[in-house]
């Protein structure tokens, strides 16, 4: 019998447990995760968050930027593909990484080091293909969000890719009956879904005991990916737990919910930019970020461009 199905969509069943942790903790003990790291997944994510975060002095220097990325070699090559991609198509190559630094800027530079660094997780195929693309897709519009209304972009970009990182564990580690041998059950659930958004965490609840927000958040806790991105990712489907915590976790959740509603509206056929903002299901979100809907509608060409540019770096 298929674990996933339909019945478990319109409720939140959390097996008994009493809070978050204990989900956390039951997603950083379970099957799926301990075969996902007995693959050996040895992610440059870690390298990519050093480099966002050193970014975000505004004394940095090219040789510091060029110095963390080339410390993971596999990242080095990824990246350097990335910057002599037709995305940018520049007549004259980037020879190095202090050359691409220089040539495309480093916020550029630390973008693409992250999507790298993702893409090592992320098939290229199926539902893994779809999960990366809009990982990507939301992270763009997060981060322009974030700098139209006037937000630090500070760890956006980075948490939006990983938001649904649990998802990818979840596929990958798969190999009880329960779930379908090597997250066949999974999968067919999350085609089924398509780009319906939410729904999801609630049948992974009934399913598991815990979701894909619990499960991202125990494999970024495991690779010693510094907060506030963990609790970010941990409690994207829940904003009130993310108010009650506060500060930057509370704007980055707010900023990640609405990006995400955005992208799924962009990825469907156009709308006009009323239609767009009607879709949108994240009113709380708004208002912890202080838009009303006339502003959003105001910024939707904008966000729907930085939507659209992300094709380049899925290449």
């Amino acid at each position: 019998m298929e674990a996933w199905n339909n019945s478990t969509m319109g409720q939140s069943i959390w097996a008994g447990l009493e809070s978050y942790s204990d989900a956390t903790s039951l997603a950083r003990n379970s099957a799926q995760l301990q075969r996902v790291q007995q693959r050996g997944l040895t992610p440059s994510i870690a390298v990519a968050a050093r480099l966002l975060r050193a970014l975000e002095d505004p004394d940095f220097s090219v040789r510091e930027v060029a110095a963390v990325i080339e410390s993971d070699p596999g990242l080095t090559v990824k990246v350097l593909g990335l910057a002599n991609s037709p995305m940018f198509a520049r007549p004259v190559p980037c020879r190095d990484v202090r050359h691409a630094v220089s040539l495309l800027g480093a916020r550029t530079m630390g973008e693409l080091a992250a999507v790298a660094a993702a893409s090592e997780l992320w098939g290229r195929a199926g539902v893994e293909s779809a999960l990366r693309g809009h990982a990507v897709s939301t992270a763009c519009v997060a981060r322009e969000l974030a700098e139209m209304i006037g937000r630090s972009t500070s760890d956006v970009f980075l948490a939006a890719l990983l938001r649904d990182l649990g998802k990818l564990v979840l596929l990958q580690g798969a190999g009880d009956e329960r779930y379908g041998i090597e997250g066949h059950a999974y999968a067919k659930m999350l085609e089924r879904r398509g780009r319906k958004a939410g729904g999801t965490h609630l049948a992974e609840q009934a399913a598991l005991g815990f979701d894909h927000a619990a499960m991202g958040r125990a494999a970024l806790q495991g690779w010693n990916i510094p907060e506030p991105i963990p609790s970010v990712v941990g409690w994207h489907h829940d904003l009130d737990r993310a108010r009650q915590e506060g500060g930057r976790v509370a704007e980055l959740v707010s900023l990640l919910r609405l990006a995400d509603a955005l992208s799924h509206a962009f990825e469907g056929p156009r709308l006009d930019e009323r239609a767009v903002v009607s879709m949108l299901r994240e009113p709380a979100a708004m208002a912890a970020l202080g838009l009303t809907p006339d502003q959003l509608a105001s910024m939707i060409p904008q966000l729907e461009y930085a939507h659209a540019s992300t094709s380049g770096l899925l290449d």
